[in-house]
C-alpha cells in the first residue's frame, strides 16, 4: 500500500471517527449484512460472504467468486480509499455495534483475511 493510500485512510476513519453517528447510515446496497446477532459469534463464513460480496459489488466483478481471502484489496484497486468510509460502516452493520477509528491501521484493510481477523475474530476485543 501507497504512503498515499496510508495517509488517506488515516484522514478517513479520523473523519468517520468525528462525525455524528445519528446521522450515518449505511450506504443502500444488494448486499446487506445478514441478521444475526453480535451474541451469536456471527459466522465466519457468512461475514466472509459478505465482506467478500460487498467488495466484488464495489469493484465491478461478475462475481464475489473472483475475489480470494488473500487478495490484496487496496493495492490491486479493487476499492478506492475513499470506500473504506463506507466499508467501515459495513462492517459496523454487520456488528451491530460502533467501530472505534482511533485503533484502525490502514493495514486491516489489506484482505478480507485481515479484515475478518481485526474485526470479527474472537480475540479482537
Amino acid at each position: 500500500m501507497s504512503r498515499t493510500d496510508s495517509k488517506q485512510i488515516d484522514d478517513l476513519s479520523r473523519a468517520t471517527d468525528s462525525s455524528p453517528s445519528e446521522g450515518r447510515t449505511a450506504q443502500p446496497s444488494s448486499t446487506q449484512p445478514s441478521e444475526t446477532s453480535n451474541s451469536d459469534a456471527v459466522n465466519e463464513d457468512s461475514v466472509r460472504q459478505q465482506l467478500r460480496s460487498w467488495i466484488a459489488e464495489r469493484a465491478h466483478l461478475s462475481s464475489a467468486k473472483e475475489l480470494e481471502d488473500d487478495t490484496q484489496i487496496l493495492e490491486q484497486g479493487l476499492i478506492s480509499s475513499l470506500d473504506v468510509v463506507e466499508l467501515m460502516l459495513f462492517i459496523e452493520s454487520i456488528l451491530e455495534e460502533e467501530i472505534d477509528a482511533d485503533d484502525i491501521e490502514p493495514d486491516v484493510f489489506q484482505s478480507i483475511d485481515r479484515l475478518y481477523e481485526h474485526f470479527f475474530s474472537q480475540g479482537n476485543d
